[in-house]
């Protein structure tokens, strides 16, 4: 009795061989009559499972070419978290950060409309934070919020924003993100923890969107104006080496 429940469902199995054969096509796609060539089914079977797997976003149809291709969300499935793989490429940086300032280096990372406080690397000389692994952050009131808020839309800021600040708050936030935006870094002085400083930058993916930032954080007396523009600029180079891992890359400086 037992065996006959482990058959496999009939048109689950014909489903992952039409996937099969699309993943094979290496991304060139593939026409109705392709996939029924090559799955031998019939061409209404293989139009409905076709149809469905669209309609899930499983795969997509491009009208133009006439042909159905696996989905950016498909293809995900086989792939690590985003928020595993920037811990893995973030390691190697925070330690440097941490070996040449001394202090605590953090990396939160975008899930959603929350900012995840997801790995530290704790300085040789640094306060002892509050924050602990998975906490949401303030995108408002932290310098790894704000140095990714620089790089979003006003429409996007307010709703992120919208929080924690009244509108002449986002307003005044809107003008302090412009700055953020030409340095590359945001800056946090007790406004999370008393006497603590925080300096942070964004992490950008390949379409340039912020999906994470690290700071160094650390105690006011230590992470003074001279420090932080210093251990800024250094974070800084270190979070765009990040990014082009990730496949970012920067728009090209106009010549003179």
């Amino acid at each position: 009795m037992r065996a006959r429940s482990e058959q496999p469902i009939k048109v689950l199995s014909k489903t992952f061989r039409i996937l099969d054969v699309l993943h094979e096509g290496n991304g060139k796609g593939l026409r109705l009559a392709d996939v029924v060539e090559r799955v031998g089914l019939p061409k209404a079977t293989a139009n409905r499972i076709l149809r469905s797997l669209d309609g899930l976003g499983l795969v997509r149809f491009e009208t133009a070419q006439g042909r159905y291709f696996i989905s950016d969300h498909l293809e995900k499935f086989g792939r690590p978290p985003l928020s595993a793989t920037l811990v893995q490429l973030a390691r190697p940086a925070m330690t440097r950060l941490v070996s040449q300032f001394e202090q605590t280096v953090n990396l939160a990372v975008v899930e959603g409309d929350h900012l995840v406080y997801r790995h530290m690397v704790e300085g040789l000389h640094s306060v002892r934070m509050h924050a602990i692994l998975g906490t949401v952050l303030s995108f408002p009131k932290t310098a790894l919020g704000r140095s990714i808020l620089a790089h979003l839309s006003g429409d996007r800021v307010t709703v992120l924003a919208g929080r924690t600040y009244t509108s002449a708050g986002i307003e005044d936030l809107i003008t302090e993100l412009e700055h953020v935006r030409h340095t590359g870094y945001a800056v946090e002085q007790g406004v999370s923890e008393p006497g603590l400083s925080c300096v942070g930058s964004a992490i950008l993916d390949m379409a340039g969107r912020p999906v994470a930032a690290l700071s160094i954080s650390g105690s006011a007396s230590v992470l003074n104006d001279e420090v932080v523009q210093v251990a800024a600029l250094r974070m800084k180079q270190e979070c765009d080496a990040i990014s082009l891992k990730l496949g970012y890359s920067p728009p090209r400086q106009k010549s003179a």
